[in-house]
């Protein structure tokens, strides 16, 4: 439900999704293949999502679509402190 509410309040139409675009209706079944396509790219938290790697990854398609924006440099220590992600990533037993 929660990933269901995220897609409704961020997917939104346009080339670089400006925050006025509209937003998209998405059906059950396109949510379900996003939420797949999300886990088999290791975009989660749970199942990579905060690792260095993973924000090298994106960080590079970033900078792609947006060459020479000031944001291409942010580094994932500059954005989280991932010391709690790892923390309740231990307690729940996947690090």
């Amino acid at each position: 439900l929660a990933f269901r509410e995220a897609v409704t309040n961020h997917v939104r139409g346009g080339k670089l999704r400006p925050a006025d675009a509209a937003p998209v209706a998405v059906s059950d079944e396109e949510c379900d293949r996003i939420w797949k396509r999300e886990v088999d790219a290791g975009s989660f938290a749970i199942n990579g999502g905060m690792t260095t790697e993973h924000w090298r990854q994106e960080m590079e398609m970033y900078s792609l679509l947006n060459p020479g924006d000031k944001g291409c440099d942010l580094l994932l220590s500059d954005l989280c402190c991932t010391t709690y992600v790892d923390t309740a990533l231990r307690e729940m037993g996947v690090l």
